[in-house]
C-alpha cells in the first residue's frame, strides 16, 4: 500500500481528523487509520491530490473512510465551493471503487449526510461564485448511488427495511417529502431487473396518437411492458404528446416519454455523466422542489408500467413501495395514515 512519508506526517501534524463527533461504528487499524487520517488532514485543507491519483488503496477506499469524511465534511458550511469540491472528490473515488459503499453501517451516516444537505439546501443543485454559477455535487448525489447500491439488501432484511421506511416516509415539509418520494422510488427502481427506458423514439412529429386506454395500450406495447393504472380513469387521460427529445449530445428528436401525458412537462432526472470541467463520471440528481400536479407519473414494477396521477404523488409511492415488497399492507396503510394520504385502488390494466 502506498503511504507515503509526507502524508503521515502530516496527520501527525494535525492530529486525528475523526477525533471530533460522533464515535466512528466502523473501525480502522493500524497503517489503514493512519491513512484515513492522512487524507482526511488533507481535504480539510482542500487538496484532494491523494485522492484523484492515488490507485485502490484499502484505507482510504472503505467503507470506515466514507464514515469518517461523511463526519468530518457532511455538512454544509459557510462555503458551498468547499463543500461541493469535498463531495465532488468522494463521489469521484467511490464510483471508481465502489466497494467504499457496500457496508451496511453506513446506513446512518448517508442518511444524516443527507438530511443536513435537504434541511439546509433544499432542491440546490448549483451555487454561485460572484457572477460564475457552478454545478454543485452533494450529499443528496451520495445517498443516490448508496440506495441503488443497498436496495436489495434493505428490502431482504426486516429490521434495516423498516428503518429506511421509517425516514423516507416520516412526515415532513412539503420538499422534504417531495425529495424522499423519489428516493423511495430509487429503492424500488433498483430492485427491478432489465427495466427498459421509457422513451420512444424517431416518430412522426405531427402523428395522431390515441387517447385514453388506447394511448397506455400504444406506449406499453413500444417499451414490451403490460400496465396498471392507478386511481384514475384511463379515458380522462388525454392524447400523448410528441415532444422534442434528447437523442444525442447535442441533438433532439421527435419522441415519448412519460412527461408526454403531462403538461408542463416535469423537470427532473438522474444521469450518468461526466460534468464539464471534472475528471470523474458518477451519478447526479436533479430533481424538482415541487411536483406539477397535472398528467401522471409512470414507473416499471415486476415487468408492468405502474401509472398514477401526480396529483396523488405520494400516495402513489407507498402503493409503489408496497408492490415492490418494502412495505407489508399493513404498513402501507399506517404509513398513509400518519401521513394524512389515501391509499390509490387500481382502476384499470391492459389487456395482455
Amino acid at each position: 500500500m502506498k503511504t507515503g512519508r509526507s502524508i503521515l506526517i502530516s496527520a501527525v501534524l494535525l492530529g486525528s481528523a475523526a477525533s471530533a463527533g460522533a464515535e466512528p461504528k466502523i473501525p480502522a487499524e493500524g497503517e489503514a487509520k493512519l491513512r484515513i487520517e492522512a487524507v482526511l488532514a488533507e481535504m480539510q485543507r482542500n487538496y484532494g491530490g491523494t485522492m484523484v491519483c492515488d490507485p485502490e488503496d484499502a484505507g482510504i477506499d472503505s467503507p470506515a473512510f466514507v464514515e469518517r469524511y461523511l463526519e468530518k465534511f457532511g455538512t454544509p458550511g459557510k462555503s458551498m465551493g468547499d463543500y461541493d469540491y469535498r463531495f465532488e472528490r468522494l463521489l469521484a473515488r467511490v464510483s471508481e471503487y465502489p466497494k467504499a459503499l457496500e457496508d451496511a453501517r453506513l446506513d446512518e451516516p448517508v442518511w444524516k449526510a443527507y438530511e443536513q444537505f435537504e434541511r439546509s439546501q433544499p432542491g440546490k443543485t448549483t451555487y454561485q461564485t460572484g457572477n460564475v454559477v457552478h454545478s454543485l455535487d452533494s450529499a443528496r448525489d451520495l445517498f443516490w448511488i448508496y440506495l441503488g447500491t443497498h436496495a436489495e439488501g434493505i428490502k431482504k432484511d426486516a429490521e434495516r427495511r423498516k428503518a429506511w421506511m421509517e425516514r423516507l416516509l416520516a412526515p415532513a415539509s412539503e420538499t422534504e417529502e417531495l425529495a424522499r418520494s423519489f428516493a423511495a422510488l430509487q429503492l424500488v427502481s433498483a430492485i427491478q431487473k432489465g427495466s427498459p427506458a421509457l422513451v420512444v423514439m424517431d416518430l412522426e412529429k405531427d402523428a395522431k396518437l390515441p387517447a385514453g386506454r388506447g394511448g397506455l395500450d400504444w406506449f406499453a406495447d413500444k417499451v414490451k411492458l403490460t400496465w396498471t393504472l392507478w386511481g384514475a380513469d384511463p379515458e380522462s387521460l388525454p392524447a400523448p404528446r410528441i415532444d422534442e427529445l434528447p437523442s444525442g449530445k447535442w441533438t433532439t428528436a421527435p419522441g415519448i416519454d412519460q412527461e408526454s401525458w403531462s403538461e408542463p412537462r416535469g423537470d427532473f432526472q438522474v444521469s450518468y455523466f461526466r460534468p464539464v470541467g471534472q475528471r470523474d463520471s458518477y451519478y447526479g440528481t436533479r430533481l424538482p422542489v415541487k411536483l406539477d400536479t397535472k398528467g401522471v407519473f409512470f414507473l416499471p414494477v415486476d415487468g408492468s408500467l405502474q401509472i398514477w396521477p401526480k396529483k396523488d404523488f405520494r400516495a402513489g409511492v407507498i402503493c409503489m413501495l408496497r408492490t415492490a415488497g418494502f412495505l407489508t399492507p399493513e404498513e402501507a396503510a399506517a404509513h398513509a395514515e400518519k401521513r394524512g394520504l389515501k391509499l390509490l385502488e387500481i382502476t384499470a390494466r391492459s389487456a395482455k
